[in-house]
């Protein structure tokens, strides 16, 4: 009854049920995040924006406990349907184990997790050294502070949200074992002068020696699948106004402006890209590189490949949309890696989608032109593969219209496609051919009202992935449609991998250190830094698990919630330096 004089209650419902699923612990990132999207605000059913009190009132005081849980109950189905339809989602394992203390858990269970714990403690001790010996300030040899104090203090800062260096190291003073710490400005200082090389460096450095333990079970052998993507920081505000040219042009060339909308003036971000192991293997951040203005897509590429191909053997790369280009595909065959990208289609692709719905054609395979072959004799052929887009419109309506801009995740979520195609021709091959004619005789039936040849709705339909990888052949082999579709199938769900790079990025901010300075060079040491970390607990849990006899193909044991409280709370464990 509480809702008639307060809050809708399926507003605050719907509310804070995104809540939990952004893994939000309190309504300030609530209140603020909607303040920013009044929009959704409304789409959530309020009249406008609610003021922060309103929503911890509805969540402390007038929901009950009962009505809490159900909240959670929704809030973690939604994730897991969002995860089934591969929409970049936040991973269980992601949150803090709220069970750990519930006395309704299972004896069994509660003795796993204090298991957990007490091995996480011990391999902790033995992981923190990869950091502090790859990492190296190049500072002088009369040095009052460590230099472990350094990595300690900003791992210690990292984890608190919303805490910068100056009260972080404040903190950290207060609950180091160690009996001198430097000073806020000398730590900025010193990690400020630190090279974008030298910082790619002694990260490179302690992945490889994370590597290097990790095979000695048997993990990261073999041919790897990585992915490589761009990810941005928190938009730029400050009091300050930003440095222009006479033409209007940001003079910051690694501040770079994004616009979410076309009617809303662009925001402007630092950005990082990075390549990351993804798949069924320990997902390690194997590199990363600040992005500057008018750097290219090939650039980042060939930089990112280069490093990468030193420290693993990669297979695959798994690539978003916005890297399809000649020149980037020719670094991936310069680098001797397969890749796996979505296509941009122009009016010749578009034409070519017109030609297969009028031929009724469930998957078509074109070559596109024969290149070297590879030192270890393999055919890297360059492939473009269509495949049906199940999730267009495929009956007939508004045929005239243009189609709607996708970003990534849109574009992603039609990757569900290939699991569906590879599970459905094993059960029942007579009817996805049928399944796929119904659709086509319907659009046949509006062939006079269809456009010319490579018309948008024809684009529509179809989705255009390009490959180098052997295992698709080209075209002229003797197979029919429904195993060419299983051959697609089989390579292309590879592409349902690369959201790992997504939930890498998510989990990452929660080792980062906060900063409002305009350095790039300081920025960067922060998301390094942060997936440095963020690389050890993926070991850690690793090994946790090897120990505790689970198996390491399983989610992760270890959350990134219990990794950083352990963490802190053996900052100073001896032997410390």
């Amino acid at each position: 009854m509480w809702h008639r004089n307060a809050t809708p209650v399926y507003a605050a419902f719907r509310a804070h049920c995104l809540r939990l699923i952004k893994q939000w612990k309190h309504e300030t990132a609530l209140h603020r995040y909607l303040s920013e999207k009044p929009f959704l605000a409304t789409a959530l059913g309020f009249d406008g924006i609610p003021s922060q009190d309103r929503l911890w009132k509805d969540w402390n005081r007038y929901f009950s406990e009962d009505d809490r849980e159900l909240i959670a109950e929704a809030a973690e189905e939604i994730v897991n349907i969002a995860r089934y339809r591969n929409v970049p989602a936040p991973d269980e394992v992601f949150r803090p184990d709220e069970t750990a203390d519930r006395e309704e858990s299972e004896p069994d269970s509660q003795s796993v997790r204090h298991l957990t714990r007490e091995k996480t403690k011990e391999v902790w001790q033995h992981a923190k050294p990869f950091v502090t010996s790859a990492y190296d300030l190049q500072r002088g040899e009369n040095a009052d502070v460590h230099e472990n104090a350094f990595w300690e203090g900003h791992a210690f800062i990292g984890p608190r949200a919303e805490t910068c260096v100056n009260e972080g190291i404040e903190s950290f003073a207060a609950d180091t074992t160690r009996d001198r710490v430097q000073a806020p400005s000398t730590h900025r200082h010193h990690l400020s002068q630190l090279g974008v090389e030298d910082m790619r460096r002694m990260h490179r450095d302690c992945v490889s020696q994370l590597i290097e333990r990790a095979r000695r079970d048997s993990e990261l052998v073999g041919n790897l699948v990585a992915a490589i993507d761009i990810t941005k920081s928190n938009p730029y505000r400050s009091k300050g106004k930003l440095e222009r040219d006479e033409n209007g042009n940001v003079t910051n060339p690694w501040l770079l402006g994004y616009q979410n909308d076309a009617h809303e003036s662009p925001q402007y971000y630092f950005q990082w890209a990075s390549i990351q192991i993804v798949g069924q293997d320990i997902p390690l951040v194997l590199d990363a590189l600040p992005v500057r203005r008018g750097m290219s897509r090939w650039e980042i590429v060939d930089e990112l490949l280069e490093a990468a191909t030193d420290i693993v053997d990669l297979d695959l790369v798994l690539l978003d949309r916005e890297f399809d280009a000649e020149d980037v595909r020719d670094a991936c065959e310069t680098h001797e890696v397969h890749y796996l990208m979505p296509g941009r289609m122009d009016a010749s692709e578009r034409g070519t989608c017109t030609d297969l719905r009028r031929q009724g054609k469930l998957v078509h395979v074109e070559s596109q032109r024969n290149l070297e072959y590879y030192s270890d004799g393999a055919d890297t052929s360059r492939k473009e593969v269509y495949v049906p887009a199940m999730s267009a419109d495929w009956s007939g309506d508004d045929l005239d219209a243009e189609p709607v801009e996708e970003d990534d995740d849109e574009e992603s979520l039609r990757q569900e496609l290939m699991s569906d195609f590879a599970e459905t021709v094993d059960e029942d091959r007579e009817r996805v051919g049928e399944m796929f004619s119904e659709v086509v005789d319907e659009v046949r039936e509006e062939e006079e009202q269809q456009p010319t040849r490579g018309s948008a709705a024809d684009a529509r339909q179809y989705q255009l992935f390009k490959t180098n990888h052997p295992d698709i052949d080209a075209p002229g082999s003797e197979m029919d449609e429904i195993d060419t579709a299983q051959m697609v199938s089989g390579v292309l769900r590879h592409y349902r991998a690369r959201w790992g790079i997504e939930n890498g990025f998510k989990q990452i901010k929660s080792f980062r250190v906060r900063t409002t300075s305009m350095d790039h060079g300081y920025r960067l040491f922060n998301f390094l830094f942060a997936s440095t970390l963020y690389n050890v607990w993926r070991l850690v849990d690793l090994l946790v698990k090897l120990e505790l006899e689970d198996d390491p193909a399983h989610k992760p044991l270890v959350t990134a919630d219990l990794f950083l409280t352990i963490a802190k709370q053996c900052f100073g464990l001896e032997p410390p330096d």
